[in-house]
């Protein structure tokens, strides 16, 4: 616990915000719930009654499931939320499988961490590994929905919708860009003005991005990450993604093949470079990360959107193409600025012509900025 606490100062110290992994689902088979109980509430638990809770089972897992039919049990997880907020000083919880708890404990425990703590984040993992796209946003969605009585459920969901349409785009090459296009706006209509997803590429329950790729991969991988960083929610970039990681096989689903050691010794520092730079580019410019989008042209291998926002406006250009390809928009659709564009990341910026058309070449296999 000492090393926590350390860790936790050094990076509050930093300006970095502490989001702990918080299963509430499931504990330890050997957790001693008698010197992990000062209230007394014996948390009960049952026997596995889900079907993933049966497969971690075959597998040995050793969990116990929480019995949320008892209110002592209840109380006892709200407790364990509070205690790391209070005395561990996390700024927000990452809730894992979410879909082995019942919709109105989540509403109480975003009730009760936000009273313990206004400002905590509270994102959720809501995922059906066998199941398609549309069953995933569906299901997801039920999370965003306030519950009679009780209020809202998460400030967001992490959105596997979006991961499976970015791999399909990004790194297999066998999705459009107007895919791109359609998620976004399926997902927002599905959601609500309660949803906030929260994109990635990867994560541990899946295989790396660039495990899907087949030549080109950092150029993917760079034209994907800054696809999503310029979407105005939070993201993940999972550990040794940014240096190159990856890993096992590619495969749908849950598999554990990206669970690899980090190459510490072994690092692509150009490649971190440029991922840096798309990170601290979003992080400076307010209308990528909180920017209204409003799309102005997808088509099978490119789309671009505009991300407006009172301190200024930001032009948002993909191109899935193998090679460049030059898009033509009327000058009004990049809104009222006047004066030319600058490049932010990516090849040449758009460029305003005396016809009332604004001309923009956008790199092979690439995601490109320009404000």
């Amino acid at each position: 616990m000492l090393l926590y606490r350390r860790t936790v100062e050094a990076l509050h110290a930093a300006g970095i915000r502490v989001v702990l992994d918080l299963p509430l689902n499931h504990g330890a088979s050997g957790y001693e719930r008698q010197a992990g109980d000062p209230k007394g509430l014996k948390p009960k638990a049952t026997s596995a009654q889900q079907e993933a809770e049966k497969t971690w089972d075959s597998w040995n897992a050793g969990f116990r499931y929480w019995n949320f039919a008892d209110a002592g049990t209840r109380e006892f997880l709200l407790d364990a939320g509070r205690y790391w907020l209070t005395e561990g000083k996390a700024d927000g919880f990452r809730l894992d499988y979410v879909r082995g708890v019942p919709h109105d404990f989540w509403a109480e425990f975003h009730a009760a961490m936000k009273s313990t703590k206004p400002d905590v984040f509270l994102f959720g993992e809501a995922w059906q590994d066998a199941a398609a796209t549309g069953p995933n946003a569906e299901d997801i969605a039920t999370y965003y929905a306030a519950v009679p009585g009780k209020g809202p459920q998460f400030d967001g969901m992490l959105d596997f919708p979006l991961q499976m349409v970015m791999t399909d785009a990004f790194a297999r090459g066998t999705a459009d860009a107007s895919d791109l296009e359609h998620w976004l706006q399926r997902t927002a209509a599905l959601y609500g003005e309660a949803g906030r997803p929260v994109y990635f590429l990867d994560n541990h329950d899946l295989s790396r991005f660039l495990a899907w790729t087949d030549g080109n991969g950092q150029q993917r991988l760079l034209a994907a990450l800054g696809f999503m960083a310029a979407l105005s929610s939070p993201i993940v970039v999972f550990y040794g993604t940014e240096t190159g990681i990856k890993g096992g096989r590619a495969a749908t689903g849950f598999t554990d093949s990206g669970r690899i050691a980090m190459p510490w010794k072994a690092l692509d520092e150009p490649l971190i470079e440029r991922i840096s730079k798309i990170l601290r580019t979003r992080a400076e410019l307010p209308a990528l990360t909180r920017g209204a989008r409003l799309p102005l042209l997808s088509d099978d291998r490119v789309l671009v959107m505009r991300k407006a926002h009172p301190s200024g406006d930001v032009l948002v250009g993909v191109n899935l193409e193998g090679e460049e390809r030059t898009v033509t928009l009327p000058v009004a659709a990049a809104g009222s600025r006047s004066g030319p564009w600058t490049t932010l990341i990516g090849g040449a910026a758009p460029v305003a012509g005396e016809d009332g058309t604004l001309t923009w070449t956008l790199p092979a296999l690439s995601t490109s900025w320009a404000k």
